[in-house]
């Protein structure tokens, strides 16, 4: 299997809590000492060239500054292993004010990606996201304070994080990799039908948004074909957010899960070292969901696309609005139905192609 790790920015974990998030500073004296600890660095390396370090009690931690105020906090222990690594993202609420909330969590062995709603355009959503905005706001890793300065142990720019979102997604060739990806190019997938009212215009949503990273549908004339190819296979009972061997999408509550009420879409990904072994996707219950692209509703096809996405390894992007991995879904958008160049480039850079 081909498989090229670039430098990536990592999507998602455990529970968003704030365990750690007071995790207490303390310089190392001793030279030996500090020479004993390795330095912290995300999965797959850092993706900016300067960012920001201090040692914790057990370990240490880095932030990596990104683009429109977000950041990257990872924290590591003594031997640079990953602890917890938090990508914190800006959304602009419904009056103009951007909070910064955590858009990716990746623990040692699940990775939680949830995707925010529209609070600007959609009444609804809105009341959702401001309930739940306290919490949010105290799940946050602060980053560390202090300056960025160069970093050693950057390595060869990647692709990172998106710089330009005026681009359109034909030329935007931005991506980026969340730890782990799947070991033979493939997973299967089932649907708890009863929970989408047995839609069958929805399965059909659901199935296009899978063949949109097995085919590598767009609408530039792209022809980068990926190894990569997911299965159908059946209804299930399962629900999703259970470690459990099936690879489930279902719709229901999410504010008693990780994601928490403020996401219209949800998925956990399991892993053991670099291997993925199983990807849960679960749709909101409280938001407006279509397969017309209606106006007043989130497009299922396009918010599931996203979704796949984390589900073969992709990471959120924080400034590349046009193409399928940025990470706010849209009242009555339907873009992320075809992908773009960046979210081409990502799947091959995971899965050859």
């Amino acid at each position: 299997m081909h498989r090229f790790f670039a430098p990536v920015l990592i999507t998602a974990a455990l529970v968003l809590g704030s365990a750690g998030a007071h995790a207490e500073a303390r310089p190392v004296a001793d030279p030996q000492a500090r020479a004993a600890v390795k330095p912290c660095v995300p999965a797959r390396g850092l993706v900016v060239r300067e960012t920001i370090r201090r040692n914790l009690k057990n370990g240490t931690e880095v932030t990596e500054p990104l683009s429109g105020d977000g950041y990257r906090i990872t924290r590591c222990d003594t031997k640079g292993k990953t602890t917890i690594s938090m990508t914190v993202l800006p959304i602009v609420d419904a009056g103009g004010k951007k909070v910064l909330l955590p858009a990716v969590t990746v623990r040692p062995t699940l990775i939680v990606a949830p995707t925010y709603g529209d609070p600007v355009r959609d009444t609804r959503y809105r009341a959702i996201f401001s309930r739940a905005l306290p919490k949010l706001l105290a799940s946050v890793l602060p980053r560390t304070a202090g300056r960025a300065s160069r970093d050693p142990n950057f390595g060869n720019p990647g692709p990172g994080l998106a710089t330009a979102a005026a681009q359109s997604a034909c030329k935007d060739k931005t991506h980026a990799a969340s730890a782990g990806a799947w070991p033979e190019n493939r997973y299967t997938w089932r649907w708890n039908a009863k929970t989408f009212g047995e839609s069958s215009s929805t399965l059909t949503a659901l199935k296009k948004a899978h063949e949109q990273w097995d085919r590598t549908v767009t609408d530039c004339s792209l022809k980068d074909m990926t190894d990569f190819t997911t299965v159908y296979d059946g209804t299930t009972t399962k629900k999703a957010g259970v470690n459990d061997g099936v690879n489930t999408v279902d719709k229901a509550d999410l504010s008693k899960g990780p994601c928490g009420s403020s996401a219209i879409a949800c998925t956990w990904v399991w892993w053991i070292g670099d291997d993925y072994t199983e990807t849960d996707t679960r749709f909101a219950t409280d938001v407006k969901w279509s397969n017309k692209g209606a106006d007043g509703a989130y497009d299922y096809q396009g918010i599931a696309a996203h979704e796949f996405g984390h589900s073969i390894g992709l990471s959120d992007l924080d400034d590349s609005s046009k193409l399928t991995m940025h990470y706010q879904g849209k009242l009555g958008y339907t873009g992320q139905r075809t992908l773009g160049h960046g979210d081409i480039l990502g799947a091959r850079a995971l899965y050859g192609g």
